[in-house]
């Protein structure tokens, strides 16, 4: 070896011990071709709800969900009352997403956050797959909140967005409840004006009195899924008046009948008898 290669070789070796680079962290996998649940990232509330608002939120006040085979599901961040929409997610939006939700470094990041003290009422999110759970409360923003966790939160509400928007509304099933309400004030009742129950099920036959306690929850399908889904979109238009985006519930009234406080959601395929994915936080 001449002269100059023993003084090549001998730098290379220096360099090589002198220099220490970070093991590479395993890649993890959310599409791996099943039709399992992979992903799961959602608001879970914060603060009171009102009692007919319960199926709203049974698995998560917004959400999406990600299965093996790249399909997703979301409910928008914007408003608990939007439709649910799906589609399928390109390779290359897959791994842009996986990359701003941090997922090949979520063991590491796995456990649960409290933020603001002050905002007690303030949403709870989280993330989870499963392997990992990761949740953080009151904003994310108390000093022992890892940064990738506080991204994750700035991450969710534009990727909840993105998707939704590019999602088509799902068909299947819904699930309602009702509460009958005493009639409001005149003025009141000028904001929203309340339409007739449009589903073959008779809505006296699951509605709570007002104080009756929590509202059962029962399950529509096909012509009164459709014709649920219909009106739902008619509220949110403002075609009924003034529907806010939270805090309210469809007015539906026949003539001068009573008044029912009326919610539905769209189901997703991975919900249990109950209407909850089973292995998400309760």
């Amino acid at each position: 070896m001449s002269a100059f290669c023993r003084a090549v070789f001998a730098l290379l070796v220096l360099v090589g011990c002198g220099s220490r680079s970070e093991p590479a962290v395993p890649p993890r996998t959310i599409c791996d071709g099943s039709d399992d649940l992979r992903f799961w990232a959602g608001v879970t509330g914060g603060g009171m709800t009102a009692v007919e608002h319960d199926v709203l939120f049974e698995n998560g006040a917004s959400f999406f969900l990600i299965d093996g085979r790249c399909r997703f599901w979301v409910k928008p961040a914007e408003n608990i009352f939007e439709e649910v929409r799906s589609g399928v997610l390109d390779p290359g939006t897959l791994a842009e997403l996986a990359d701003d939700f941090r997922y090949d470094h979520w063991p590491e990041l796995e456990g649960s956050y409290f933020g603001d003290v002050a905002a007690f009422d303030a949403d709870n999110i989280g993330f989870m797959d499963r392997e990992v759970a990761i949740s953080c409360a009151a904003n994310c923003l108390g000093d022992s909140t890892p940064p990738d966790v506080v991204a994750m939160r700035e991450a969710y509400v534009a990727w909840s967005t993105r998707l939704w928007e590019t999602g088509e509304a799902v068909s299947g099933d819904l699930r309602a409840n009702a509460v009958e309400h005493s009639r409001p004030p005149e003025d009141w009742s000028r904001e929203w004006r309340p339409v007739p129950w449009p589903a073959s099920v008779p809505i006296e036959s699951f509605a709570v009195p007002e104080g009756g306690g929590r509202p059962p929850i029962v399950v529509l399908s096909g012509p009164d899924a459709d014709a649920l889904r219909v009106l739902r979109r008619e509220f949110l238009d403002g075609e009924h008046g003034d529907f806010p985006s939270a805090g309210h519930s469809m007015l539906i009234s026949d003539a001068d009948g009573p008044l029912y406080f009326v919610n539905v959601r769209d189901t997703t395929p991975f919900e249990d008898e109950r209407g909850v994915i089973s292995w998400l936080p309760r």
